[in-house]
């Protein structure tokens, strides 16, 4: 994948911002300070994983106005070009990412590889965009796991997390903690405790006989507490509810001397005011609905005398129904009889101007007789549509010679132009070359450029062959001097031999003479042969190793002489290769440039006379295609212009034919003979309409005479109506009707409300009856209501009920009361109740109560106390009487010493494995180095220069080691600011090259990072960066604000 146009929309201070033309491989932004290139970046980094949130600490950069942040990226990838959008949306700051293909559809994230699993923003920003700041941080345990990753081949097995493991087990068997029971230091300390419970145990036979002795004398004042405990906890709840009921027994002694004071208010009938208030409403209510039926009934009365009905209209209502059903259908009949006679008038007039428009030989029959249908008028119509379609194709076909004649003007003006235009070219273009002939003059220049890199390798082959054959000199030099200080050696230990043997025998004897002592001359000559020996032995010694070296050296002189072998094989082979290139540009130059001798300034001319000369020859052969194409466009135009001619003569024959078949035809139909189509069919419609005009008119005279006939019929029946119910006619016969109708349904409604006025006469003297009866009834019951209560009027009666009420409220709580204090107190019945609550001092029972609640609290606190310490007695004892819990303690101890002795072995296997791992470890960092890392070197040994050999990552992780060209080691925090810089873009470049390469590449931003490079490591870092995306297939977007770094 990589990016091919940039568009920012609305991002930070750019607004429709559009960076096009991005390269595959490497592209260089160059910008002054401030231009926006770190904005870019960060625009970048926002589209692929969203716009960063406000309060996160780092730049946001929001738009100016506070325009939403949006823009896309225009991206290549294997399924073509994308579009990737990014707008902020209020609620998501992240902002919205849509994925478009090239025909607009939305497709999944998944399928962009920067979307990928494990591409997180944390990680892009550390890999694949980063400036200068970003890149002089590295994370050291991420490149660890990676580079034993590499090591190992796989990322399930990491000896570091082993490593840590076991430390991690080690400090768990040696933490001190009170919370972990597993360390060593928590069991050795269990084990003391128990150690100390052990020596306890044995003073426990003179504790137990004591504590036991307390234990009795306690339990034997619980039992009296408990007792004296027992007798106050019943007394005093007595005393207690006694007391908590005397108020009670005051409100019952009150309430009864209110009841015998009222005794008389106990005669009262029962719901007395209730059922009094009843009868009274029952009272009113007869007398009201009395009064009310009087009025009604004297009201109907009076509309009954004022009703006095017609009976003449009844006696001939059948007849006036008749006559107002037959009225209400002839009501409009005389409008329309006028209305017909008009219309007739009108129509009779139309039809004689319509005749006349005709012309002259159109009379009634003759209409009559014709025959103005559709089929004529369809006929009459395709008559018509083929004089109109071959008129419109004689048209057409006219417009269409004019045009054709237009064009083969305009064709053959510009085939004239262009023919001047190529033969003006043609002189500019003689010197213009094939793409053959160009391909061989590149090739010419790529022999050349061949030619001299071989020449330059030949003259380093020569360097070293003159180097490695004084190299091969010295070492014979050195062999010859070796084998001179052999020969000489040898006679000198046969001189030194010879020496020391004589020096020997001579010492021997002198020592033996002089000391008189044969034993000392033995050993004196005894020494002097030691000393002899050893000088022939360190000769021996001197010897060996010379000649080892001679064959040292001589190997040495093999190898140069096979590697001077080698290198003027390839000397003479690139001499070859020289030769042959330089004929094969012989033969280019000879072919194209027709000297075989050309230099490389003669083929620089030509190419520049044919890139002179290329923009002519394009324009005379872009010139000759279109001439041929007019040419052949105008050869078609003539053909084009003769059958249009050859179409235009035969429909002016078809024209022609067609106006003798018309001419034919309408002498056929009767028609006039300069009828024209054109005004044909308007003819015959209008013949048509004469016809039915005619028709439509003999319609309404015979519907004028059969209206006229109903009409006189209907006046007729209504004057004999008129005489039989003694009335005159009238000249509207059908307002006489509605009268009549009128009056016979007010005489109907007349009969009909006096018999209903009757019926509820009759039905109000019954209410009237009713209602004077419940009147007398309600006078009944109260008189009753009186007698029962014993007075004599309505005010008396309420306020004996008042009275009444008050002895019942009264006499209810007495009982409540009575039921409290039988239940509450535990009496028998009423009368133990009264008796005992009469003969009490209630002043008295308040003090014992107080007396009796103060000496339960003391006395339970006491046996609260002393329970305590018979339980704790108890439990003492109790353990105590365990005859197992030594053996418990011991066996605990046991266990807890097993595990302890399974805690040291695996403590000390864990200190065992540790260091044999960080052994193994050390090793691999001096030995082993993963894909990572050689990758890594490489890189940093091309921007160095050389100046260092090697990049080691100790699995720690503490630091990075470099190793220089003479094999010292420095680590990372000895390096200077730049050469630090330098080693981390190699480590990123190595993890992109070795991780990325078989992956879908991802582009890699960078913004000014050889800022601290010299120019040399920067120009050799400038052309790594341009290997390594060609190589890796992987899109670099490198941003600088140094014009030289571009």
């Amino acid at each position: 994948m990589w990016i091919e146009e940039i568009f920012i929309d609305n991002f930070g201070a750019f607004s429709r911002l559009k960076i096009k033309g991005l390269g595959q491989r490497l592209t260089v932004i160059v910008g002054p300070n401030e231009a926006g290139k770190t904005t870019m970046m960060e625009f970048v980094r926002s589209v692929f994983f969203g716009f960063r949130k406000k309060g996160s600490g780092a730049n946001t950069y929001d738009s100016p106005g506070g325009t939403v942040r949006s823009g896309r990226l225009s991206v290549q990838t294997g399924n073509g070009r994308l579009q990737i959008y990014r707008v902020e949306k209020r609620g998501q700051k992240e902002g919205i990412l849509t994925i478009l293909d090239e025909t607009g559809n939305v497709i999944e994230r998944s399928t962009v590889p920067v979307f990928g699993p494990g591409i997180q923003r944390k990680v892009y920003e550390t890999l694949f965009a980063f400036d200068l700041d970003r890149m002089r941080h590295l994370d050291h345990d991420a490149l660890r796991g990676k580079i034993v990753a590499a090591a190992l081949g796989s990322v399930q097995v990491n000896p570091l997390e082993i490593l840590k493991n076991l430390d991690d087990q080690s400090r768990k068997w040696m933490k001190r903690s009170h919370t972990d029971k597993e360390s060593l230091p928590a069991i050795q300390s269990q084990i003391g405790e128990i150690d100390r419970k052990l020596k306890a145990l044995q003073e426990r036979p003179n504790r137990y006989f004591r504590l036991t002795r307390e234990l009795e004398q306690a339990t034997v004042r619980r039992k009296d507490l408990s007792y004296l405990t027992s007798e106050a906890a019943t007394e005093l709840p007595k005393l207690e509810k006694l007391i908590q009921r005397r108020e009670e027994w005051t409100r019952l002694v009150s309430i009864e001397n209110q009841m015998a004071a009222l005794q008389h208010a106990d005669r009262f009938p029962a719901d007395g005011i209730p059922r009094l208030e009843q009868a009274l409403e029952q009272l009113n209510q007869a007398e009201n609905e009395s009064l009310e039926t009087r009025i009604k009934l004297n009201q109907i009365q009076e509309r009954l005398a004022r009703l006095n009905p017609d009976p003449t209209a009844l006696e001939h209502s059948k007849a006036i129904y008749d006559l107002s059903r037959e009225a209400a259908s002839l009501a409009s009949l005389p409008a329309e009889i006028e209305e017909c006679e008009a219309s007739l008038s009108r129509t009779q007039r139309t039809l004689v101007s319509e005749k006349e428009a005709l012309g002259a030989g159109w009379d009634e029959k003759r209409i009559s007789d014709s025959d103005p249908s559709l089929r004529l008028e369809q006929e009459i119509r395709v008559f018509l549509d083929s004089f109109s379609d071959c008129r419109d194709r004689i048209k057409d076909l006219q417009v269409r010679v004019s045009e054709s004649e237009e064009r083969l003007r305009v064709i053959g003006e510009k085939a004239a132009a262009k023919r001047a235009e190529i033969d003006a070219l043609s002189a500019r273009c003689t010197r213009f070359l094939s793409l053959d002939s160009r391909a061989m003059l590149q090739e010419w220049k790529n022999n050349l450029e061949r030619s001299h890199d071989l020449e330059q390798r030949l003259s380093e082959q020569n360097q070293q062959v003159r180097r490695l054959v004084a190299q091969k000199n010295d070492l014979e030099s050195e062999i010859a001097v070796l084998d001179t200080k052999s020969r000489g050696l040898i006679a000198n230990v046969f001189f030194w031999g010879i020496l020391c043997a004589l020096l020997s025998i001579v010492t021997g004897g002198i020592a033996g003479w002089g000391l008189n002592d044969s034993f000392s001359g033995a050993m004196v000559l005894a020494i002097c042969l030691m000393i002899a020996a050893a000088i022939v032995t360190i000769v021996k010694i001197r010897n060996k190793r010379r000649k080892k070296r001679k064959e040292n050296l001589s190997k040495s002189a093999e190898i140069i002489t096979g590697d001077i072998a080698e290198i003027e094989s390839r000397r003479r082979s690139n001499h070859r290769q020289i030769q042959v290139l330089k004929q094969r540009s012989g033969r280019i130059a000879e072919n194209i440039l027709q000297n075989p001798s050309a230099v490389l300034k003669d083929i620089i001319d030509a190419e520049i006379r044919s890139s002179a000369a290329e923009e002519p020859f394009r324009m005379r052969q872009a010139l000759k295609s279109a001439l041929r194409s007019d040419l052949t466009d105008l050869q078609s135009e003539n053909n084009r212009k003769e059958q249009v001619s050859r179409f235009l003569a035969e429909e002016s024959r078809t024209l022609e034919e067609l106006r003798g078949r018309w001419e034919r035809w309408i002498a056929l139909r009767g028609l006039d003979q300069d009828l024209e189509p054109d005004v044909a069919i308007d003819f015959v419609r209008r013949l048509r309409d004469l016809k039915r005009s005619i028709h439509n008119i003999q319609e309404e005279r015979t519907a004028l005479e059969t209206m006229k006939q109903q009409w006189e019929g209907f006046v007729f029946r209504v004057e004999g109506l008129a005489h039989l119910m003694g009335v005159s006619g009238a000249e509207n016969p059908v307002g006489l009707v509605e009268q009549w109708v009128t009056r016979e349904r007010e005489t109907r409604e007349a009969l009909a409300e006096k018999k209903s006025i009757s019926e509820k006469a009759q039905d109000l003297n019954v209410r009237m009856s009713v209602s004077n009866s419940k009147v007398v009834e309600a006078h009944g019951r109260i008189a009753a209501l009186y007698e029962a209560a014993g007075v004599a009027d309505e005010e008396s009666f309420r306020e004996r009920s008042q009275f009444h009420a008050h002895f019942q409220r009264l006499d209810h709580e007495r009982r409540i009361l009575v039921a409290g204090l039988v239940g509450g107190l535990s009496f028998s019945g009423e009368e133990d109740m009264r008796e005992c609550l009469t003969a009490q001092d209630w002043d008295a029972n308040r003090e014992r109560a107080g007396f009796l609640r103060g000496q339960l609290i003391e006395m339970r606190e006491e046996s609260e106390e002393f329970a305590m310490r018979c339980g704790s007695l108890g439990r003492e004892i109790r353990s105590m009487e365990h005859e197992d819990e030594s053996d418990r303690l011991l066996a605990e101890k046991h266990e807890f010493v097993a595990r302890m002795e399974r805690g040291v072995v695996e403590l000390i296997a864990a200190k065992i494995a540790c260091s044999l791992m960080e052994r193994t470890l050390r090793l691999y960092e001096l030995e082993k180095q993963p894909k990572v890392l050689e990758r890594t070197s490489e890189i940093f040994r091309t921007i160095t220069g050389n100046g260092f050999q090697r990049v080691i990552f100790p699995l720690d992780g503490a630091s990075i080691k470099v190793e220089r060209s003479n094999g010292t080691m420095i680590d990372e925090e000895l390096l200077s600011r730049g050469t630090l810089e330098q080693l981390y873009l190699s480590l990123r470049l190595a993890h992109l090259d070795v991780y990325h390469r078989d992956k879908p590449s991802i582009p890699l931003v960078m913004d000014d990072v050889l800022v601290n490079f010299d120019p040399e490591r920067a120009k050799r870092t400038a052309s790594a960066l341009a290997d390594f995306s060609d190589g890796s297939g992987i899109q670099i977007i490198f941003f600088t604000c140094h014009p030289q770094t571009g």
